[in-house]
């Protein structure tokens, strides 16, 4: 049943959505002010110094550096040290996409649309303040955990069959695909919380103009991929198969932006706080 169950999803979900070339346009999931206007991606690295971005900016697409992103070679038997040392510098100062290099900082934008369980953004008029809490999930791969911060979700019915238990008890199961893609961030940090004093008014004017990155840089193993099966079972008769797909980062701050302006609103810098003896709930 489980081969079964990844051929459909590969057939159900591509490795991702369909993902444009650099400085094409595309959007994640929009809102309806976002679909009347264009998004492009950026091709430069991002300027963690920079005290204002440009005009509906939507940093980089995470979907077209994972697939640009070839991920060098081991040392070889015959390599000799500093061979492999002087490719790997090689490999770090190639551009990937644009004049992006595996060693630039990137900005990528965490979506409340697309991920709507990691990202909260809310006002409080009895305080006067913005607040965007950024909540962290779990994956579970060669490395270990890492805190993974997603970036798309989408699932897909696949229909149901009967299902038996150990005990012979038949009962109806019902299959489900699901696409996730973000990033695992390496350090076992807690969630997020930023906030900033705003008026009333100008909170009303900006919210919706609001946009939150996550600045990162990437780190070994660099490109992220796995698969999670969940098996139905009386009390839960759903099946699950979800792909992940991602890159592992270090992440270096969380902005929230005024779209229009490129105003930097709010911003929380390296190093975060840690989960208590590394276990992060």
């Amino acid at each position: 049943m489980k081969i079964i169950l990844l051929a459909l999803l590969l057939v159900v979900f591509p490795l991702f959505p369909q993902a444009t070339g650099a400085g094409e346009k595309n959007s994640p999931k929009k809102s309806e002010k976002d679909s009347k206007s264009t998004i492009t991606f950026a091709i430069t690295p991002f300027d963690l110094t920079a005290e204002k971005l440009p005009e509906n900016y939507a940093g980089h697409s995470i979907l077209d550096i994972y697939q640009k992103l070839v991920i060098p070679k081991s040392k070889g038997e015959f390599e000799k040290s500093e061979e492999y040392e002087a490719r790997l510098d090689r490999w770090k100062a190639t551009p990937i996409l644009g004049k992006i290099t595996p060693s630039d900082t990137l900005a990528f934008w965490v979506s409340e649309l697309s991920a709507p369980d990691v990202l909260s953004l809310q006002y409080d008029a009895d305080t006067e303040k913005l607040t965007a809490n950024i909540a962290f999930g779990h994956y579970y791969g060669d490395t270990g955990d890492v805190r993974w911060l997603e970036m798309f979700y989408n699932s897909k019915s696949l229909g149901q069959y009967m299902g038996i238990t150990r005990m012979g008890v038949k009962f109806r199961v019902a299959s489900h695909a699901a696409s996730r893609i973000g990033i695992g961030v390496t350090e076992s940090i807690e969630p997020i919380s930023l906030s900033k004093d705003i008026s009333r008014d100008e909170a009303v004017r900006i919210k919706p103009l609001l946009r939150v990155f996550a600045i990162v840089t990437l780190d070994e193993p660099y490109k992220l991929d796995g698969t999670k099966s969940v098996t139905a079972s009386l009390d839960d008769p759903n099946e699950w198969l979800i792909k992940y797909r991602g890159l592992y980062v270090n992440l270096k701050a969380i902005l929230i932006v005024n779209k229009k302006t490129g105003e930097i609103i709010a911003r929380a810098d390296a190093p975060f706080k840690r989960c208590d003896y590394g276990i992060c709930l």
